[in-house]
């Protein structure tokens, strides 16, 4: 994830360390600001477009087709110059790692300028170099791309790019207070193979234990990969004793059950709504989703004894749903 507001902070760095470097060190600067200015020109552009969704935010995804054309378009990145941006990030910050890893004695003293991010100091050559969160910034934004432009853009369909503005609280050390729009560029990868095909290519043997791969082939078939080995013990519970399986698509609730934002207790209803509970990446942003999977939760506990255990998809799901739940 990489916020509008840490481009904005890495182009600035970048800019300085442009105004203030010579030789490698300023081509490098220049190669990687005209980058990060490409992709914060593009997210401004963007934005502009984002729709509004029931959860008070605005969305928009990108394919991860376009995502790539638009990095080739508005950043000059393409698989086949991603190794030569890299090697300019080492030469804005391989300096400075080389120095921590020569240890504190010998390590030059480095002082920040004014710009955040930018160093003096860390380089033999008194040359600037770039840290902190811009330097993190950078790295995430090469990180993605080289598994979304890479390989000949084998993994690209396996990502979806998604921007975000939505209003934050500030942070009680802020003068200025109250909230503030934040938009967000998240590159989301949705296949675990993209993460272990680089593994199975160098390793001799990958050895995976755990007591939730079950079932063993669909979890292959996620990292696209085929064990020819492969042991899969019996569960410990009776299946024919121990598990009942259900599925409810709807969940049929009072209509003035779903009153957003409402903490009065409902009064007596004789009409119901017929709410879907299929758990899409839209249902989640919806209000009346969230109220009807609270409510239903809440009646199968009830009936529950000795409590219950509820799984959802993603954490991030978990986190709407309990703020959903407490307001209301």
């Amino acid at each position: 994830e990489v916020s509008k507001e840490e481009l904005c902070e890495l182009c600035d760095a970048l800019q300085a360390i442009e105004d203030c470097a010579t030789g490698a060190v300023r081509a490098a600067a220049t190669s990687l600001r005209n980058l990060a200015d490409g992709l914060f020109r593009w997210l401004s552009h963007a934005e502009k477009h984002l729709r509004a969704s029931d959860f008070g935010e605005e969305r928009g995804v990108v394919r991860g087709e376009e995502a790539a054309a638009v990095l080739k378009t508005y950043c000059n990145l393409s698989e086949e110059n991603l190794d030569q941006h890299s090697e300019m990030l080492s030469v804005l910050c391989g300096a400075e790692e080389g120095a921590e890893a020569e240890g504190e004695q010998t390590a030059p003293m480095k002082r920040r300028i004014g710009v955040p991010g930018v160093f003096f100091g860390g380089s033999k050559n008194g040359q600037p170099t770039l840290g902190g969160r811009p330097s993190h910034t950078l790295r995430s934004i090469l990180r993605a791309a080289s598994f979304l432009v890479g390989e000949q853009l084998r993994h690209c369909k396996d990502f979806k790019v998604a921007l975000t503005r939505k209003l934050v609280q500030r942070r009680p050390s802020d003068r200025e207070g109250g909230s503030k729009s934040v938009t967000t560029l998240n590159f989301w990868c949705l296949s675990g193979a993209v993460a272990f095909h680089p593994l199975q290519s160098i390793a001799h043997s990958v050895l995976l234990a755990s007591g939730t791969l079950s079932p063993i082939d669909a979890f292959a078939k996620e990292l696209g990969c085929a064990f020819s080995i492969s042991v899969e013990a019996p569960h410990v519970v009776n299946t024919q004793q121990q598990l009942l399986v259900g599925c409810s698509g709807v969940a049929k609730i009072a209509s003035n059950a779903l009153n957003p934002g409402s903490l009065a207790a409902p009064r007596p209803s004789t009409r119901c709504d017929t709410v879907s509970l299929e758990c899409k990446f839209q249902s989640q942003q919806s209000w009346a989703y969230q109220d009807a999977l609270g409510l239903s939760v809440e009646a199968l506990a009830r009936e529950t004894l000795g409590g219950v255990l509820v799984f959802l998809p993603s954490f991030s799901l978990l986190g709407k749903l309990m703020e959903r739940w407490r307001d209301t």
